[in-house]
C-alpha cells in the first residue's frame, strides 16, 4: 500500500493549490519509486513524473483512499506554496542529484558538474568562432583546437567522478537487482571498497605521469607543453587534473563504503 501521509503540510492555506494525482508503484526488483500523474480538478492532465518513494510527499499533505489488492491510488494532494506552477501538457522530472550516501563531498561534486558542462558549451563556441574566422575571413587561429581538446578532456575526466557521486556508472545489474536489500548492501560496500582501491592505484599511476610532466630532472617545476605553434601547458595541466580527480574519487568511494556500512539513507 502506498502511504502518502501528511508530511510537513504547509500552513499557508491561502496559497494552497488542489490537485488530484495517481500513483503507480513498481513492485518488481530494482524499483526506482512511484510514477505520479498530476491532474487538475476537472481531470485535465498537467504533469507526469517518476520519483523515489521518499520524495513523494516532501512539503505536502495528501489524502489517499486505496482499495485493497491494488497498487494504484487516487489521492487529493493539497500542496503548500512550494507547489510548482505547471503548464498544461508539461512533463516534469526532478533531478536526483548526488545520492545521499555520497555525503557532503558528493553534493559538492554534483555542483561542480555545472562548471564542466559550461566548458563543453564554451568549446562549442570556440569551434564555431574558428569556423567563421577560417572560412569567412581566412584568418584561422592557432589556439582553438587545443583549447577545445583541453576543455572536453577535462569534462570527460570529471565525468567519472560526477557519475560516482550520482551512482550513474554503467554496470550490469542482472544479479544485483535480484538480490534482497540486505545482500545488496553488502555488495555496495564491497564494490565501493574495491573501486576505492582501484582509484588509488590509478592515482598512483597518474602521479608517476605528473612527475615527468610537471618537474624537470633537477626537481624544479615546469609544466609539459604541447610543442605546437601556440605551445600551451595543457598536456601537463590535464595530467595534474587527472591526478586530483582520481584522488578525490578514491576518497568518494571510501565515503560511499562507510555510509553503506552504517546504513545511511
Amino acid at each position: 500500500m502506498i502511504e502518502a501521509g501528511a508530511v510537513g503540510a504547509r500552513q499557508n492555506l491561502e496559497n494552497r493549490k488542489h490537485l488530484s494525482f495517481r500513483t503507480e508503484r513498481s513492485e518488481g526488483a530494482g524499483s526506482v519509486g512511484s510514477k505520479i500523474s498530476l491532474n487538475t480538478k476537472d481531470g485535465g492532465l498537467q504533469a507526469s513524473a517518476r520519483a523515489p518513494r521518499d520524495r513523494i510527499d516532501d512539503g505536502y499533505s495528501s489524502f489517499c483512499d486505496e482499495p485493497s489488492g491494488r497498487t494504484t491510488s487516487d489521492c487529493v494532494w493539497s500542496g503548500g506554496k512550494n507547489v510548482p506552477d505547471i503548464k498544461d501538457g508539461q512533463t516534469t522530472e526532478e533531478d536526483p542529484g548526488a545520492i545521499p550516501e555520497a555525503g557532503f563531498l558528493g553534493r559538492w561534486i554534483d555542483k561542480g558538474g555545472l562548471l564542466f558542462a559550461a566548458g563543453i558549451v564554451i568549446s562549442m563556441l570556440v569551434l564555431l568562432n574558428e569556423v567563421l574566422l577560417r572560412y569567412l575571413f581566412n584568418a584561422p587561429t592557432i589556439w582553438a583546437h587545443e583549447t577545445t581538446i583541453f576543455l572536453c578532456g577535462a569534462a570527460f575526466v570529471y565525468g567519472g567522478l560526477y557519475c560516482t557521486a550520482r551512482n550513474r556508472h554503467i554496470r550490469v545489474v542482472l544479479i544485483y537487482d535480484s538480490l534482497p536489500p540486505s545482500i545488496r548492501r553488502i555488495f555496495d560496500i564491497v564494490i565501493s571498497v574495491i573501486c576505492a582501491l582501484a582509484s588509488g592505484i590509478f592515482a598512483w599511476a597518474a602521479w608517476l605521469m605528473v612527475q615527468r610532466a610537471a618537474f624537470r630532472p633537477d626537481g624544479t617545476f615546469r609544466l609539459e607543453r604541447s610543442g605546437s605553434a601556440w605551445d600551451p601547458v595543457f598536456p601537463g595541466a590535464i595530467k595534474i587534473f587527472l591526478l586530483a580527480i582520481l584522488s578525490v574519487m578514491a576518497v568518494q568511494f571510501l565515503v560511499l563504503a562507510y555510509n553503506y556500512a552504517r546504513g545511511r539513507k
